[in-house]
């Protein structure tokens, strides 16, 4: 009979491990040079008008498809992901932020196109994006066509500094009263296969 009042408490530890991983799934806490590793990885995939499927990508299909990897659900427009997150002052961006431009023939003022901050100094950054003509590439905000198109930026993600002190603040889990509390870990890089484009060789013309 003695067995019984361990199993029980047995039991009820493995469905408080379930609910804990549950919380970490519905709140993702997400490294932002991590989601930029799997942001790049697709640098050279085809652009293509409305497509989000990892082989095709328009600007705002791009950056949607990196977010919900790590479990963000960003609308599927430019304009509406203009109004996700907190909005980030000039010189303040960080990687991981949304940056908006305006489109080819919306206006200087109506945003038409974004991408995803990969390095910044302070005073510029390098973005990521789906570009209509070249696919998936690497810009940098002082390109004449950006820098006057320039809109503003947005962060859906926490500075990754927050990150280890929220953890520590929040309230502690059934789990964790029993066990302690669990160690911060960011979610590492995903594992994906290496992707290269093979480099031509030149053929030597016969005499």
């Amino acid at each position: 009979m003695r067995l019984r009042p361990i199993i029980l408490l047995l039991l009820a530890s493995m469905a408080m491990l379930d609910c804990s991983a549950t919380i970490v799934a519905d709140n993702p806490i997400v490294h932002p040079d991590s989601l930029v590793s799997y942001a790049r990885e697709y640098i050279g995939t085809p652009y293509g008008y409305g497509q989000s499927n990892g082989k095709r990508f328009d600007c705002s299909g791009f950056t949607s498809f990196v977010f919900s990897h790590y479990g963000y659900t960003l609308a599927r427009s430019s304009r509406e992901q203009y109004l996700e997150g907190d909005s980030v002052e000039r010189g303040q961006w960080q990687v991981g932020d949304l940056v908006f431009f305006a489109g080819r023939n919306g206006g200087q003022s109506r945003v038409g196109h974004v991408g995803i901050v990969v390095e910044s100094n302070g005073e510029q950054f390098d973005f990521i994006h789906a570009s209509t003509s070249r696919g998936v590439i690497v810009s940098h905000s002082t390109e004449r066509y950006y820098a006057s198109r320039y809109i503003g930026a947005r962060r859906v993600l926490a500075p990754y500094e927050t990150f280890e002190a929220a953890h520590n603040e929040r309230p502690l889990t059934a789990h964790e009263k029993i066990f302690g509390r669990l160690e911060f870990h960011p979610i590492p890089d995903p594992i994906r296969p290496h992707e290269f484009t093979p480099k031509k060789i030149k053929k030597r013309r016969r005499r």
